[in-house]
């Protein structure tokens, strides 16, 4: 069958790896079985926003402002794609697991913190030297990484479980 890697980004900022989502797809050209597809406004990507076009395994979807729309797009995906630097903890990798999908990214930000908990493992970190490696691996125990996807959110990331720790967090600060 089929892979679908998407790639959401609504900044061209060069920071959000676009670069790293092209050498992927550069590296993985000649397996007509994956395919990636962007979403947002990476072709605005002042480094390498006008070579997506150069990729017949990336499709650039453009913008996507409504939220139904952005879910099903999630949801009709195999792997979510993040290789953003320097992001605290991007909500769009929580968005993503929420529908369902395993995640590779880079070990930036909070990233890591949000794919991993203690016994679960909801995504994997980009190899550097061989980023290929990450898609074998994600591809080859799927059903694993999917699953424990949808757990990290439903046990540490659910809006009630927020809520009850931001206002921890608030009365611990007021308290001390």
């Amino acid at each position: 069958g089929e892979t679908k890697i998407l790639h959401v980004s609504a900044s061209p900022n060069p920071r959000k790896g676009l670069y790293k989502v092209l050498q992927l797809a550069g590296l993985l050209d000649g397996n007509v079985g994956i395919q990636f597809f962007l979403v947002g406004n990476q072709k605005n990507d002042p480094i390498c926003g006008r070579d997506i076009e150069k990729f017949r395994n990336v499709h650039y979807l453009g913008p996507v402002n409504d939220r139904q729309q952005l879910s099903s797009i999630y949801r009709a995906a195999d792997i979510f794609l993040f290789p953003s630097e320097k992001d605290c903890s991007p909500n769009v990798i929580l968005e993503a697991m929420a529908c369902g999908l395993p995640v590779i990214t880079v070990d930036s930000g909070g990233n890591k913190e949000l794919i991993q908990k203690s016994d679960l493992v909801g995504g994997l970190i980009l190899d550097r030297k061989n980023p290929v490696l990450a898609v074998q691996n994600m591809i080859e125990h799927y059903e694993r990484f999917q699953a424990g996807a949808l757990e990290i959110v439903e046990r540490y990331h659910k809006k009630e479980i927020m809520k009850k720790n931001y206002v921890d967090v608030i009365r611990e600060l007021i308290d001390s």
